[in-house]
Parts: C-alpha cells; structure tokens; sequence
C-alpha cells in the first residue's frame, strides 16, 4: 500500500501516474527506453539448468565486451519466479539493449552457442519483448 502507483489509483490519475512512471522507466533503462530479451533454460535437473544458463551468462559477457556493446545490459542468471514449473527447473537472464538489431544479433549468437554446447535434456527459450517475466 506504500507503493507510490497507489497514490493516483485512488485519485484516477493516469496522467500523473503515467509522468511518475516513464520517468522511473527512463532513468532505469526499462521499455519503453530498452528492448529487452528473456533467456530461460528449462531441464528436469537444475544443476544442468544452473550449469547451461551459467555457460551462456558468460559468453554473452564475452560477446558484450569484446565487442564494445555498450548499450546490452545482462542481468542474472536466476531461478525464475516459478523456478519449478511441471517438473521442469527454469532458471534465466533479462538482457535489455537500446538498439534491436543489437539486441537480436547477441540472442542468435546466445542460440548458436547452446546448440553449439549439445546440453542434454536442457531446453532454450529466447523472448524478445515478453510480455512477462515470470
């Protein structure tokens, strides 16, 4: 109730609320400022989960800096909000980029690197602008 969107609700202030809200999105690089992509990996053993989104962390860090791709930001890797989901381990990264073509090219090069890698019973999911997280 201490959050500050509760403010407008209770006075039907979009308006406000919206101001308030795109300037936080602003200042923390969030849509409509960003793109961003979700990276999850899925298996029915979390350590190969842990092991394949780890792998993949890393060479994305790789890719980022040795080619100056200022703008790409990673976070995580982290257990999903449902980390266990139908028997399956989820764990994943958020990767957020100002630029799309940028953005996209880095999660071709995230797919080729984990076909490259053959991790078994590990599966990749890649969502460019997911409509969420969880």
């Amino acid at each position: 109730p201490e959050d500050g969107c509760f403010r407008w609700v209770q006075k039907h202030d979009y308006v406000d609320f919206f101001r308030e809200e795109i300037a936080v999105r602003e200042e923390v690089v969030y849509p409509p400022f960003c793109r961003l992509a979700l990276v999850r990996v899925e298996s029915n053993k979390e350590e190969r989960a842990i092991r394949a989104v780890t792998e993949m962390r890393t060479a994305a860090d790789r890719i980022v800096r040795d080619e100056n791709l200022k703008d790409i930001t990673i976070l995580g890797p982290a257990p999903a909000f449902m980390r266990r989901l139908r028997g399956r381990y989820r764990w994943q990264m958020l990767v957020k980029g100002r630029r799309v073509g940028v953005l996209n090219g880095l999660m071709s090069r995230q797919k080729t690197f984990f076909e490259s890698r053959r991790y078994p019973g590990v599966k990749l999911v890649i969502d460019v602008d997911p409509l969420s997280t969880l």
